[in-house]
């Protein structure tokens, strides 16, 4: 009997992104979350969590932040462009974003 494993879409696109990100100056975020309850806009978690994550970056000497979301998260994604990262690519229904910071 075969046993095939099916790995989660993301994952795939995770694998052929590391490709593209530098390893020595840019900061990549695997993986943000901010529950409903605590997104209020500019003052919110997710603002708050996204300025302590660049400078965290920043105070390692990083040049760039690297994010992924879903494709289809429209609120993430303006989210992000507010904040202005913008598109590298996309593929297995993900996107990848950086800013320079």
């Amino acid at each position: 009997m075969i046993f095939h494993a099916i790995w989660p879409v993301h994952l795939l696109s995770r694998l052929k992104w590391e490709k593209l990100i530098p390893r020595s100056d840019a900061g990549y975020v695997l993986t943000v979350g901010v529950a409903d309850r605590d997104r209020t806009g500019a003052s919110g978690a997710g603002a708050l969590l996204m300025a302590a994550l660049e400078d965290f970056f920043r105070s390692k000497k990083m040049k760039e932040s690297w994010i992924d979301t879903e494709a289809s998260n429209k609120r993430a994604r303006r989210f992000y462009e507010k904040l202005s990262y913008t598109l590298v690519t996309g593929d297995f229904l993900q996107v990848l974003i950086r800013k320079k910071l």
